[in-house]
Order: C-alpha cells, then structure tokens, then sequence
C-alpha cells in the first residue's frame, strides 16, 4: 500500500507531488486548487476538518487472496489509523497496469466500485474523496472488521 499524507495550503505541493507520480498529481488536479492548495469548493463540502489530506496511492494484494475484498480491509484500516487531523483522503481509481481501451475502462470501473464501497464517493473522472471522520466511513469498516472475524468496538 502507497499513502502520502499531505499538509493542506502548502505552495508548491502539487508541483512536488507531480514529480513523485503523475497519478499524485491527478488527484491533486481532482481537489486541489492549483493556486492555493487547498480544496476546491465542491471537495471542501465533502471533506471534514483537519489540516493535511490522505493519497491513497495504491493498493496491491496477492493474486492468492484477490477477489475476498482484504485489500479495501487493509486501505479502510490504513485511513482509520491515519485519519486524526486528516481533512478528506482521495484516491484515483485506476489501474496500475498499462492496460489500454475497454480493458482499462473496466479496470477503472471496478476499482470505482471497491473504493465506493468503504465510502468514496467520485468528484471528477477517476478522482475519488473519503471523508475519514463520518459514522458511514466508520461503519464500512466495522463492516469489515466483522466479515474478517476483527473484535469491532462501539
């Protein structure tokens, strides 16, 4: 799993996070203002309060253990122990092959659906946003911790 937690209004993130990965400078380009660093509006009426924001970067399972939802697990415990003073975390879904065309649409699709599951919702094409502080995020990953036998607290 690749995460980056980002401090908020910083000048020059983007351009830093661009010459990581171009996928981090999508999802900036996503909730980002380019100018300030900060979320744009519509972000901004999604995301809770904090300071920083959360990339989910990337998830990568075992071929062996695909296909048994482990990996939106791992990501909801991730965010869940990352998330104090997190404002919004955000994820591009697609895929981290070189797929092409129909393939890669679909790829891209189905990443959408796992993201959405634990309580992303899409903000701009591929971009998705995860406010970390609401009962819905939460209740996701009890979800999850109960379909992994994981003791849940109240």
């Amino acid at each position: 799993m690749h995460l980056v937690r980002c401090p908020l209004g910083t000048p020059g993130l983007w351009e830093l996070l661009d010459g990581i990965s171009g996928d981090l400078a999508a999802v900036c380009s996503g909730v980002l203002d380019f100018d300030t660093c900060d979320p744009t509006n519509a972000v901004a009426e999604l995301g809770g309060i904090g300071s920083h924001f959360l990339i989910l970067n990337s998830v990568v399972c075992d071929k062996r253990v695909s296909r048994r939802q482990i990996g939106r697990w791992v990501a909801a415990e991730a965010i869940e122990a990352m998330s104090p003073g997190i404002e919004l975390v955000a994820a591009l879904a697609a895929p981290l092959d070189s797929s092409e065309g129909a393939e890669r649409v679909a790829a891209s699709a189905k990443l959408r659906n796992v993201w959405a599951s634990i309580g992303f919702v899409e903000v701009e094409d591929r971009v998705m946003v995860l406010n970390p502080g609401l009962r819905t995020t939460y209740a996701h990953l009890q979800e999850l911790r109960e379909r992994f036998g994981v003791a849940t607290t109240s």
